[in-house]
């Protein structure tokens, strides 16, 4: 049996707190990076938007789905 927080990670300072906590446990150091999810997420978001705006025909499209 599993459980799932959706989100529990997403936030940057609690999700470093519980890694460092848990690397503290194994006798590791914690971690000197700051790995920002968030905006890694965003600038992929960003560009895939950009791939689909440069590769798909929009008037094409609105003329399709009716638009």
């Amino acid at each position: 049996m599993g459980t799932y927080i959706h989100g529990i990670f997403d936030n940057n300072n609690y999700r470093r707190a519980v890694i460092d906590a848990l690397r503290i446990r194994k006798g590791l150091t914690p971690l000197v990076t700051f790995n920002d999810v968030q905006a890694r997420k965003e600038k992929s978001y960003d560009n895939l938007a950009a791939t689909v705006r440069n590769n798909i025909n929009m008037k094409l499209l609105y003329q399709i789905i009716g638009g």
